[in-house]
């Protein structure tokens, strides 16, 4: 089911280029948009070890959840965004969705799938994203292409919510310690 649900979210999670290509539309000069990603990429860095911590003491459940969530108002802000600031804005609380999610869906992996299933698991998660991201971003492209942005960050906030439940669905045996890999994922 996890897996099922990483599916569905990156089917609307596009390629970032994308995003570069709406700051740009927005008014953010292309001498910028390096700076732009830059400061998202720091921002991403440093809520990583922050929510990190906070993934290894709460779980990662919580934070998948709301880095989904927040996805979707992000790429819906993306969508309804009229000026160069506000792409910033946006670009910055995408930093943030990534550090609520990463470290959150690594945990669940390694979760789910216990200590002698690991690598089995990562690969399993890394194989899911790998084959959707392609296809994701020729749907948003074609999207974007034909209705425009509104559409397609609009898609990608749906899918975004449509993953974190079937996420809602995933269930961990109770008293058998950590589920296996072929029973969850």
């Amino acid at each position: 089911m996890f897996l099922l649900a990483l599916v569905v979210f990156t089917l609307g999670n596009s390629s970032d280029a994308f995003l570069l290509v709406r700051a740009s539309e927005l008014g953010v000069p292309t001498a910028a948009l390096p700076l732009l990603w830059c400061a998202f990429h720091i921002l991403k860095s440093i809520g990583n070890l922050l929510v990190g911590r906070a993934v290894d003491r709460f779980g990662p459940r919580p934070f998948i959840f709301l880095g989904w969530i927040s996805y979707a108002g992000i790429y819906l802000a993306f969508a309804l965004a009229t000026a160069a600031w506000e792409a910033w804005a946006c670009f910055l609380g995408y930093a943030v969705f990534y550090a609520l999610s990463e470290p959150a869906e690594h945990t669940l992996v390694a979760n789910l799938a216990g200590s002698e299933q690991k690598g089995l698991a990562f690969g399993w998660y890394n194989f899911a994203v790998g084959i959707v991201t392609l296809p994701s971003s020729l749907i948003f492209g074609a999207l974007y292409k034909t209705y425009g942005a509104q559409v397609a960050f609009g898609s990608g906030a749906v899918l975004a919510l449509l993953a974190a439940a079937i996420l809602a669905a995933v269930r961990e045996k109770k008293g058998a310690g950590i589920p296996k890999v072929e029973q969850e994922l």
